[in-house]
């Protein structure tokens, strides 16, 4: 698949009907492609943005970290480091748009990339 922008694909239904089962075979299949990939799955479980942002960094740049303290530097960092890569990212079981801003705020955080984004809800 050839990637030469950032592409968001975002997946919603109600529960149990196999978003997740989805998203992990499409995962696996194109992250060999990839220079960095990434799987945040249950987010609305981890209620610390900061170290979701922590492991989102860790597994794009391949090299685990703490880069961050709180979630402004997180966004920073972010828009900093992945600029020039190629990756992707799938948000699995988002809740609240605060993931989105935190996580993949703003395209141009990315170079090329592919997200795939999960929830239950149709309002984030």
């Amino acid at each position: 698949m050839e990637i030469n922008d950032v592409r968001i694909l975002g997946i919603w239904r109600m529960g149990g009907v196999g978003k997740t089962t989805i998203e992990r075979a499409i995962f696996y299949m194109l992250s060999p492609q990839f220079d960095g990939a990434c799987f945040l799955a249950d987010i609305k479980e981890n209620k610390e943005m900061h170290s979701l942002q922590n492991i989102l960094l860790s597994e794009l740049l391949r090299k685990k970290e703490e880069y961050v303290n709180n979630k402004e530097d997180g966004k920073h960092l972010m828009a900093r480091r992945l600029r020039f890569k190629k990756v992707i990212v799938v948000l699995d079981d988002i809740n609240h748009g605060d993931h989105l801003d935190n996580l993949a705020g703003d395209l141009d955080w990315f170079g090329k990339a592919v997200g795939l984004l999960q929830q239950q809800e149709t309002n984030i």
